[in-house]
């Protein structure tokens, strides 16, 4: 994908008040593949010219978690919310460039309209490819940070026994259970799962819930979901250090929790 790139200034909103206000630093909006991952998008606000006390303003966008609409109901100029669908953080930009309609100042221009064409198709969801049936013989394993994402999350997505069999470890790892981990953690298991952010983001629970509802985070639990419904379990209980339980992703949780217990002791 080739970078977009276009003027835009930040607005200022009181919630309290209901009232939006642009502010007057001329800046650029910068839309470009994330150096992280090619899943990612980097979503940056910039000044345009070197201002005294002004950061520029870098955020991570996941297909298909992030909205970009115009807000209809404001009418002096043409204003625009990026939405995080899930943590509903919203940032509100006003375009720069300039509108031939002096009639109309919500009203957009040719190139705004071609611009919010290809920032909506990028935004939107990837289409999930069909599972193909695995074969039987070497066991593929992913990558060591996903697995212990997962680890983390699982002493508060497995309180209760569970003897019914687990396909898939994004049936435990949902985004109800992710949310209350998160929204309920203390700083020491938010400082283990800052971690694994990538380094050139800032540690906040936004990013967190970025990164953990992700497509990337989901294929990587199915990998691993995979790998212990289908051999894996003794290569993957080495790898994280904790007592092999038997194979498939219930021994694994109910390994994990008694591993847990015994650190808290």
């Amino acid at each position: 994908m080739s970078t977009i790139k276009f003027r835009a200034g930040r607005v200022k909103y009181d919630a309290d008040k209901k009232l939006a206000t642009p502010e007057p630093i001329q800046g650029q909006i910068t839309i470009k593949p994330s150096d992280e991952d090619e899943s990612f998008y980097s979503f940056e606000w910039a000044p345009k010219d070197n201002v005294p006390n002004v950061e520029k303003e870098e955020l991570l966008v996941v297909p298909g978690d992030v909205t970009w609409k115009q807000v209809e109901e404001a009418n002096t100029g043409r204003v625009f919310a990026l939405q995080f669908l899930s943590s509903s953080a919203r940032h509100l930009f006003w375009l720069q460039e300039i509108n031939d309609d002096e009639d109309e100042p919500s009203a957009l221009s040719k190139k705004d309209q071609d611009i919010l064409r290809k920032i909506e198709k990028i935004f939107q969801p990837e289409e999930e490819e069909e599972e193909q049936p695995e074969e039987k013989g070497d066991v593929e394993l992913p990558d060591a940070s996903s697995t212990t994402a997962a680890t983390t999350t699982t002493e508060t997505t497995t309180k209760q026994e569970n003897t019914q069999p687990i396909y898939d470890l994004n049936d435990v790892l949902t985004p109800e259970a992710l949310t209350s981990l998160i929204d309920n953690a203390d700083e020491d298991t938010l400082k283990q799962l800052y971690t694994h952010l990538p380094e050139s983001f800032e540690h906040n629970k936004e990013n967190l819930k970025t990164v953990l509802f992700s497509g990337f985070f989901k294929r990587s639990a199915s990998n691993l979901g995979n790998a212990l419904n289908n051999g894996g379990g003794f290569i993957v209980s080495k790898s994280l250090e904790y007592e092999y339980e038997g194979e498939g992703i219930v021994s694994f949780l109910n390994a994990l929790r008694k591993k847990s217990k015994k650190e808290d002791k």
